[in-house]
């Protein structure tokens, strides 16, 4: 998957912050203008860029995450005009992967990896949630929350996850 690579070239540092307006949505139809759209997917990308760390902030790694995710994201309309993307940008790599399985002598059977964690508490990817308005996530994990524990996979605390 995409996403995990970009996790491993992306170490995550502290939380990005904005005071634009959140629920200005790309994608609102016709009357966007190429300019609100390079403005929406260069904000995304810088937002990526500083949860980078300095050493790893590499033109090919900004172009990385411009072609791999904000102007995919933005052709969906999941990318604000100050460059956060919205819950459904994350669900979407969320659902994108794949896990795999294999009892003893039998070949390995692709499953979701719900499957795989469906005893313990639910590991959050949150790479991308960092980058995801606080009150978008904080209702998403609300709503996980009601059926089983949730962690996130980098162990920052669920209450200080989203963009502010």
């Amino acid at each position: 998957m995409a996403f995990v690579i970009a996790v491993a070239l992306i170490p995550l540092a502290a939380g990005c912050d904005s005071t634009a307006d959140n629920t200005d949505r790309a994608g609102a139809g016709a009357g966007a203008k190429p300019a609100d759209l390079t403005s929406r997917v260069a904000s995304c990308t810088e937002r990526f860029m500083r949860r980078a760390s300095t050493k790893e902030a590499s033109g090919e790694l900004r172009r990385y995450a411009t072609k791999t995710y904000c102007e995919p994201f933005d052709k969906r309309g999941w990318v604000y005009r100050n460059g956060t993307l919205s819950i459904d940008a994350y669900r979407y790599v969320k659902n994108s992967g794949t896990c795999s399985r294999a009892a003893p002598g039998q070949p390995a059977q692709t499953v979701p990896c719900e499957e795989l964690e469906a005893g313990g508490p639910l590991i959050l990817d949150c790479a991308i949630l960092h980058l995801v308005p606080r009150a978008e996530v904080r209702a998403y994990v609300a709503k996980l929350r009601r059926n089983r524990e949730v962690k996130c996979d980098d162990d920052t605390p669920l209450s200080e996850l989203g963009a502010s």
